[in-house]
C-alpha cells in the first residue's frame, strides 16, 4: 500500500494458469485488494475464473454498490465480504476526508443490496479502543440489524504493518474484552483473531 512499486507484479494469466491446475483441489477464489471494485478489468477477470467453475467471494469496502450489483446480476459473485468500519455518524471521520461525505450511506446501500439478494455475507469490523467505543459497537450492531444483517464479526486489531503509525503504541481492547463485547451484543455476533473462546 505504502510502496507498491517495491512489490512484484503478478499478471492475471499467471493466476488463471494456477487455478486451471487446481480445479479439482480448490472450490473457490477470493478477490480482494486494495479495493477490487476500482479495477476496470474486474469483470473480465471474474468471468475467466467463473469459466473454470470456481465460486467467487468479493472482499470490498462497499464503496461501489453499482459494481457489486452488476457483478451479482451477471452471476459473477457467490459471496461478499464487507467492512463496516464505524457507526454511520462517525464513518467519514474514520475513513478520511478523501471519501464522499455520504460514504456511510453508500456502504449501507451495498450491504442492503446483499441482504435483499440473500447473498452470503461476511460483514466484519476491525476494533481498536482508540477508534471505537463499546457504545459505538452497540450502535453499529443496531444499524446492521435494521437492514437485516444476521451475522456480524468483530476482528481483533493487530499491531503489524500499520499505515497509520499513530496507533502503533496505543492500547487496544484485550482478547477477553472483545470476547465479552461479542457475547453482550449477542444475536450472532462473532469474533476472530483472538486467543480466547466466546462462551455462550
Amino acid at each position: 500500500v505504502v510502496a507498491p512499486h517495491t512489490q512484484p507484479r503478478i499478471f492475471p494469466q499467471t493466476i488463471l494458469e494456477f487455478l486451471k491446475k487446481r480445479t479439482r483441489k480448490l472450490d473457490a477464489v477470493v478477490i480482494s485488494g486494495g479495493e477490487p471494485t476500482l479495477q476496470d478489468k474486474l469483470f473480465h477477470f471474474a468471468k475467466e475464473i467463473k469459466a473454470l467453475q470456481y465460486k467467487i467471494k468479493l472482499d470490498t469496502n462497499g464503496s461501489n454498490p453499482k459494481v457489486v450489483e452488476q457483478l451479482y446480476s451477471e452471476g459473477l459473485i457467490d459471496c461478499i465480504g464487507i467492512d463496516w468500519k464505524a457507526p454511520r455518524h462517525k464513518y467519514r471521520k474514520m475513513t478520511g476526508e478523501h471519501v464522499p461525505e455520504n460514504i456511510a450511506e453508500i456502504v449501507y446501500k451495498t450491504i442492503s443490496f446483499a441482504v435483499d439478494k440473500n447473498l452470503h455475507m461476511d460483514i466484519r469490523t476491525t476494533v481498536h479502543k482508540e477508534l471505537l467505543s463499546e457504545e459505538d459497537l452497540k450502535t453499529m450492531k443496531n444499524e446492521l440489524q435494521d437492514i437485516g444483517v444476521k451475522e456480524w464479526t468483530l476482528q481483533q486489531f493487530h499491531h503489524a504493518d500499520l499505515i497509520d503509525d499513530s496507533l502503533k503504541d496505543k492500547e487496544t481492547y484485550s482478547d477477553h474484552e472483545l470476547a465479552k463485547f461479542a457475547k453482550q451484543l449477542g444475536n450472532n455476533t462473532k469474533v476472530r483473531g483472538i486467543n480466547v473462546s466466546v462462551s455462550k
